[in-house]
């Protein structure tokens, strides 16, 4: 409502950061998601065949395990006494979706 009522560009701009907060986590959580799913699909994909060797699987396996929690350790974000949003996106959304893709 402020800011379709209002010619102030801050007011603006106070109003639609709410929004645009959800959407960068939206989009965020997307991605991560994407990445790992990816890396999953193509370890998949490997293991599909009939004629697939076992080498190759259990190497690709051990790759994926690897893939995770390297992938977790990457997240970048700086570290402060107290909880930044960036750390409190890291602790509540990003570090549990990689632990569970680890546990599974």
């Amino acid at each position: 409502i402020v800011k379709e009522e209002t010619n102030d560009p801050a007011a603006k701009a106070l109003a639609e950061y709410p929004y645009g907060v959800r959407n960068f986590k939206f989009i965020l959580v997307n991605v991560t998601r994407y990445e790992i799913l990816l890396a999953v699909n193509n370890v998949s994909k490997t293991l599909q065949p009939a004629d697939m060797q076992l080498d190759v699987a259990i190497q690709q396996m051990k790759g994926l395990v690897c893939f995770l929690p390297k992938y977790r350790s990457t997240y970048e974000t700086t570290v402060d006494a107290t909880l930044s949003p960036d750390q409190t996106f890291r602790t509540r959304y990003f570090l549990p979706i990689i632990d569970l893709k680890a546990l599974n």
